[in-house]
């Protein structure tokens, strides 16, 4: 019996030694193998080691891998210099990560002077690999307690750095050269990033240093704080917040940039914060304390979509260097129902430019209720003027939609049982206005019976220069039924063809941002869907072209704005044909009326080039009248 005791610690005794060898607290991945071509199988045998530390050492060239994930519980060390790079001619996938951290806790990534994660944008930029946004040099999910110093993230083919999680840290990093992002921040709770380069990004849109962008109402920004940042010489926007996906259920968000530092951009940071749901707007606040931004391509601070009073905005001992042609702050109304931009504070804001520093493009309801400050404006020979943001300032800067006048509830789509079809050929093709539909802008379609819809469409690409990236069209019955996905048709006219099964209405999902819809056929009765809330347009060729509504007697308003580069001209014409109102280079809003005891008809908008470029996209909008803009007069509903 002793003899087997002592047997059985024996073997314990080996077991636990056997253990600890097998896990010790730090190795070097060289222990493992190096392969100048491919040391992914090293590298991951040395991260499933179980060592609480595992350094990627300095060898003759770089460590090249196929995609990594961290587990939890480790520290990943590259030494000074050392390079982690993405195997050319790999990552094939279009959400291949270098380096990904999901789910896990406890990691931290750290490196020296010279570290660095790299992967090959110009190759994931062309064929043979597929159009993507997504292959980040780091990308960390749903995890906690994550550490990230001293590393810098290149090349990547899509961000730098993307972050959702709780509690991270990044410090002493730079992010350059990446295609989408430099960074991107999803859903977070107590982020800090500090010491950290943003910079030089190009290659599809936002291409912004730093986005701060949530994919779902479900998510939420909390604590989050930049220090000591800087965001440079990228083809989009230095720190762009863009919280549309967001609502009031989502929580307030809590920002703040301290010190950073932002020039070279198109604009150093923007905020945009409209749900495009239509639901009730996410609250919060968004601070800049000590910053200094510009000189930026298109001035320092614009927010193109911020409802009255949701996430309130502050500065404090900021300043903004302006020398473009733009205001240094320029903030826009995208839904006159919104209301005028509030939720303001300028604090003691120093703006060193010419001209007028403030601009407010389109117009807004009801009264401003928190905008203030005091602004410090010194021009170019020193002359300093002070504006006192007051009640006086606000009447004149940001103006009242249509002098106050009740803007009418946005129409819905009606039920298919009252609707009546015009169709002066049904069934036949008819060519459309010479437009396409851009920032997903969706379109609709009325089918009187079950059968054959026919389109001839074609992609337009929205950025001149860059290869056309096209995506599958999606057809979804109204009410309910199955999504049907057309195969993304290219640059030239292709005809579609889709089998409605009932009578009703469908909706067509149209590309994304970087692709413009243009439909140049149709068998059947189209338009813009105007219900949406947000419709989008833009001439073919700078031609014109016009959009027609139904009007049936109540009271209407229609709104096209452009912009400080946009501008137009158009013509409102009556149910009768008469020309009612018209306006020539419109920068700003064009506003018509349909009153209540008006003929009942077909109203048509009719846009042109104006006589100041740009003639570009312009944004319609119709309150009350019949929800949508059709793309045929001789197909129509109402």
């Amino acid at each position: 019996m002793k003899d087997n005791k002592v047997f059985v610690l024996a073997i314990l005794s080996v077991m636990l030694c056997a253990r600890v060898q097998a896990a010790p607290d730090s190795v070097k991945v060289s222990d493992f193998g190096y392969d100048p071509a491919d040391s992914t199988e090293f590298i991951r045998k040395a991260l499933a080691s179980g060592a609480k530390k595992v350094t990627l050492d300095r060898q003759a060239g770089p460590w090249y891998t196929l995609p990594l994930k961290m587990p939890s519980n480790i520290e990943f060390v590259l030494e000074p210099g050392v390079e982690l790079v993405a195997k050319r001619g790999a990552f094939r996938h279009k959400r291949d990560y270098l380096v990904e951290l999901y789910g896990v806790t406890n990691v931290t990534l750290r490196g020296g002077v010279g570290s660095a994660f790299r992967m090959w944008k110009c190759d994931y930029q062309k064929p043979p690999y597929e159009h993507s946004e997504w292959r980040y040099a780091l990308r960390i999910v749903r995890s906690r307690n994550v550490l990230v110093e001293d590393l810098r993230f290149l090349q990547s083919g899509g961000d730098g750095i993307g972050v959702s999680g709780d509690d991270i840290t990044i410090r002493r990093c730079v992010c350059d050269g990446n295609h989408r992002q430099g960074m991107s921040v999803f859903s977070v709770r107590n982020l800090l990033v500090e010491d950290t380069v943003l910079s030089n990004t190009k290659g599809t849109p936002p291409q912004a240093g730093l986005d701060i962008e949530p994919d779902l109402a479900s998510e939420s920004l909390k604590n989050v704080v930049f220090r000591n940042c800087t965001s440079f010489g990228n083809a989009g926007n230095g720190y762009e917040l863009y919280l549309v996906q967001l609502n009031k259920r989502s929580g307030p968000v809590d920002i703040t940039f301290e010190n950073c530092r932002s020039w070279g951009n198109s604009h150093d940071t923007t905020l945009t914060c409209d749900n495009r749901k239509g639901q009730e707007h996410v609250t919060g606040l968004v601070r800049y304390v000590n910053c200094a931004f510009g000189p930026s391509r298109n001035g320092s601070v614009l927010f193109p979509a911020k409802p009255a009073d949701k996430v309130n905005v502050q500065f404090v001992d900021t300043v903004l260097t302006n020398t473009s042609k733009s205001a240094a702050v320029k903030v826009a109304v995208n839904n006159p129902r919104h209301g005028r931009p509030d939720g303001i504070d300028f604090g003691d804001l120093t703006v060193f430019g010419e001209g007028d520093w403030f601009s407010c493009t389109a117009a807004g309801s009801g009264d401003v209720k928190n905008v203030k400050g005091n602004v410090t404006v010194v021009s170019s020979n020193g002359t300093r003027r002070c504006e006192c943001i007051d009640a006086a300032w606000v009447d004149r800067n940001l103006p009242l939609f249509d002098n106050g006048r009740p803007v009418p509830e946005v129409a819905k789509v009606p039920d298919a049982k009252s609707v009546k079809v015009f169709d002066e050929c049904p069934g036949e093709l008819v060519d459309t206005e010479r437009f396409t539909v851009l920032y997903k802008t969706p379109l609709v379609f009325f089918v009187e019976k079950p059968g054959s819809c026919r389109f001839v469409v074609r992609q337009v690409n929205a950025v001149p220069g860059r290869k056309l990236s096209t995506e599958p069209l999606v057809i979804v019955p109204i009410g309910g039924g199955k999504r049907v996905s057309i195969p993304a048709p290219g640059d030239k006219p292709t005809e579609i063809v889709y089998q409605a099964k009932r009578r009703g209405f469908y909706r067509i999902l149209p590309p994304k941002w970087g692709t413009r819809l243009r439909v140049d056929r149709t068998s059947v009765p189209l338009a813009v869907d105007a219900t949406s809330g947000k419709s989008v347009v833009a001439p073919m060729g700078g031609k014109p072209f016009s959009l027609t509504f139904a009007s049936s007697g109540e009271p209407f308003t229609f709104v096209a704005m452009g912009g400080d580069y946009y501008r137009f001209k158009v013509d409102m014409f009556d149910a009768n044909g008469r020309r009612c109102e018209s306006d020539d280079i419109v920068d700003g809003q064009f506003i018509a009326h349909g009153e209540k005891g008006d003929a009942p008809g077909f109203r048509k908008a009719v846009f042109g080039r104006s006589k100041k470029p740009c003639y570009d996209h312009i944004k319609v909008r119709l309150y009350g009248g019949g929800g949508f803009f059709f793309l045929s007069e001789s197909k129509r509903w109402r």
